[in-house]
């Protein structure tokens, strides 16, 4: 567990960057999301909009995990390689 966040932390500055703006970008989609999810309950009156609430939250949560692994993966790919 030690090792895994001494790599967080090593992470190179770029690589960071990017991921820091992925993170805006997933939170952004997760507000959004909660504001449909929101609507829908203060009046359910179609599953249409329950559905994209869901998979739009689904979406930002996604985004998240793979701004984090790529960026873990990609500075692990420089490290070695560069």
């Amino acid at each position: 567990m030690k090792k895994f966040i001494d790599d967080i932390k090593n992470i190179d500055t770029s690589i960071v960057k990017v991921m820091y703006y992925g993170f805006k970008f997933s939170f952004i989609l997760c507000i959004i999301s909660t504001y449909i999810l929101f609507l829908y309950v203060l009046n359910p009156f179609s599953h249409i909009l329950f559905d994209v609430g869901y998979l739009i939250f689904k979406c930002s949560l996604m985004f998240f995990v793979s701004f984090f692994t790529g960026a873990l993966a990609t500075d692990k790919i420089k490290k070695i390689y560069f």
